[in-house]
């Protein structure tokens, strides 16, 4: 099948004897999987999540993929669903995720997505001659001040984020402990 869509690409779907099918996503331009998913079962849990996250970061590692931050473990029906967003210039840059599907019986990858990467490649402000980088409206300091007494900050980082504008907000990112649960 041929899309035109924001990047143009062919999707191919391979059959196996056995019912599984893989279906990937290719950009016309350049040959890129822009996403990828297996249709096959995945009967048992073998890894843990830990495992499973060290599995697709390589896989990312391995395809040239610069520097990246865990945001989500998902894991359902024993299929581990990882998201992953760019760390540039020290910044987490959260509107360009990048997912990876792995088997938790075996660490097979079984489904990725990167379209959202590939798309914001185009428009990143290192691309974008001219355009004013994001200003940040408070210091470390204030944005640690802000948050609840009971609330223990664990790490800070710096990320751009989308609005509901679909404007990009460079603000802080606040790793926090409060009693057990971890926000």
């Amino acid at each position: 099948n041929e899309t035109e869509g924001d990047i143009p690409a062919y999707t191919v779907e391979a059959k196996g004897r056995d019912g599984e099918s893989i279906t990937v996503e290719v950009s016309q331009q350049g040959g890129l999987v822009l996403w990828m998913i297996s249709s096959r079962a995945v009967r048992s849990r073998e890894l843990e999540a830990g495992e499973m996250v060290e599995i697709a970061r390589q896989f990312l590692a391995e395809r040239d993929f610069p520097t990246v931050h865990m945001t989500d473990v998902q894991i359902l029906q024993n299929r581990a669903t990882i998201t992953f967003v760019p760390v540039v210039g020290g910044v987490l840059r959260y509107a360009e995720p990048l997912k990876v599907q792995v088997s938790a019986a075996d660490g097979e990858i079984i489904g990725f997505q990167g379209i959202l990467y590939y798309l914001a490649q185009g428009r990143s402000p290192q691309s974008d001659a001219g355009e004013d980088e994001p200003q940040i409206a408070m210091e470390r300091e204030e944005a640690e001040q802000r948050v609840s007494g009971e609330a223990v900050v664990l790490d800070h980082k710096l990320a751009l984020v989308p609005n509901h504008l679909d404007e990009t907000v460079l603000t802080h990112r606040l790793g926090v402990q409060v009693g057990d649960d971890y926000y």
